[in-house]
C-alpha cells in the first residue's frame, strides 16, 4: 500500500506538473511532493483499513492500465495533441483508473493470484493486438491503428482473463459468509452468497424437533 503511494504518486505528480508545461526544476519538485503525500496517506490507509493483497493489486492495476488505456486513447482520438495535452490526458486516466480500482477492491474479494492472471492477460492482449495491427494494415500503418489495436487487443484480454478466473478464489476460506446464511457479511462489511445450513426447530418445550430454518441474511456487524 505504502509503496503504491509513493510509486504512483510520484508518476502521477510529475505528468500533471508536464501537462501544465512546467520547468524541469518544477517538475521534479512536484512529482516529489506527490510522492511523498501519496504515501503519507499509503502508511495511513495500511494502518488503518488493513488492505489484502488483492485489494493492493486491483487498484495498482487500475493505476497502470488506466494509465495505459488512457495514453492509447488519447493517440487515437487526437494523434497531433501537443505533449502537455498528452500528459493531462494521462494523469486524468490515472485518476479514473485508481478511482476504479478502489470501487472494484471495495466491492469485491479478488485475490492477488488472480489480478496477477488478469495483468498478464490484459499485457498478452495488448501485445497480440498491437501486432496484429502491424501486420494487418503492413507498410500502411500509423500510429493510430497500432494504438487501436492495442488497446482492443487489451481490452479483450483482460475481459477473457476476468471471465476465465471467474471461479479461481471460490475455494478461498476468506470469501465464506461469517454465517451459514443465503446472503452473508463479513467483519469487513462485504456481502456475499452463501450456503444456508439447516438448524433444527424445537417444541416449546424444547423436547423434540418439529422441522428445520434456513437463515437467509447473517453476518457480523
Amino acid at each position: 500500500t505504502i509503496a503504491t503511494g509513493l510509486e504512483f504518486g510520484t508518476f502521477n505528480g510529475a505528468m500533471w506538473a508536464g501537462g501544465f508545461n512546467l520547468d524541469a526544476q518544477s517538475v521534479v519538485g512536484a512529482a516529489f511532493a506527490t510522492g511523498l503525500a501519496a504515501g503519507a496517506s499509503g502508511i495511513l490507509v495500511a494502518r488503518e483499513a488493513s488492505p489484502t493483497q488483492g485489494d493492493v493489486e486491483v487498484v495498482r492495476s487500475g493505476l497502470l492500465w488506466g494509465t495505459i488505456a488512457g495514453m492509447l486513447a488519447t493517440a487515437i482520438v487526437a494523434p497531433d495533441v501537443s505533449s502537455q495535452s498528452f500528459f493531462r490526458a494521462s494523469a486524468v486516466a490515472m485518476d479514473l483508473g485508481f478511482l476504479g480500482g478502489l470501487a472494484i477492491a471495495a466491492s469485491f474479494d479478488v485475490s492477488r493470484n488472480r489480478d496477477l492472471i488478469v495483468d498478464a492477460g490484459t499485457l498478452g492482449g495488448g501485445v497480440a493486438g498491437g501486432g496484429i495491427a502491424i501486420l494487418a494494415m503492413g507498410t500502411g500503418n500509423t500510429g493510430r491503428s497500432i494504438a487501436a489495436g492495442t488497446l482492443v487487443g487489451m481490452t479483450a484480454g483482460m475481459l477473457a482473463s476476468i471471465y476465465f478466473t471467474t471461479d479461481m478464489d471460490d475455494d478461498d476460506d476468506e470469501r465464506a459468509p461469517p454465517m451459514a446464511a443465503l446472503v452473508g457479511r463479513d467483519e469487513r462489511g462485504r456481502w456475499r452468497l452463501g450456503t444456508p445450513g439447516p438448524a433444527p426447530v424445537l417444541d416449546g418445550l424444547g423436547r423434540r424437533v418439529v422441522g428445520a430454518t434456513f437463515t437467509a441474511v447473517g453476518g457480523a456487524f
